[in-house]
């Protein structure tokens, strides 16, 4: 088992029949509390939006999702032999600007009315 010590990576996912997931000294003293939090908020925006949003809206939304998981992986994270390592800093950054899109979109579905347009 390798434990990654640089401070960028924090995060190490074997890929296998076990998927087992190593957390490296400094993800589990400061990552929690940036990521965690931020994921949290970004299910929560998500929530909030998509009950506000019509059928359609809401199947843009997933795809919008999907499409930003999607990115989010390909930009924060790089694989090392059969390890997937997660930049959790980039993790972070990209999940903090993803929920204030969510919100944003939230906010024009109350003042203005949802524009489903604005999700692809």
């Amino acid at each position: 088992m390798a434990f990654w010590t640089n401070h960028r990576w924090g995060i190490t996912f074997f890929i296998g029949i076990e998927h087992r997931v190593l957390l490296n000294h400094y993800f589990l003293q400061d990552y929690p509390k940036i990521y965690i939090e931020a994921d949290k908020k970004l299910n929560e925006a998500y929530k909030k939006l998509s009950a506000k949003l019509d059928m359609e809206g809401r199947k843009l939304l997933k795809d919008a999702q999907l499409a930003w998981i999607k990115a989010r992986n390909q930009n924060c994270s790089e694989t090392r032999r059969s390890e997937i390592l997660l930049d959790m800093d980039c993790a972070a950054n990209t999940t903090i600007e993803w929920t204030q899109f969510l919100n944003d979109r939230h906010r024009e579905c109350v003042s203005a009315g949802c524009m489903n347009s604005k999700l692809r």
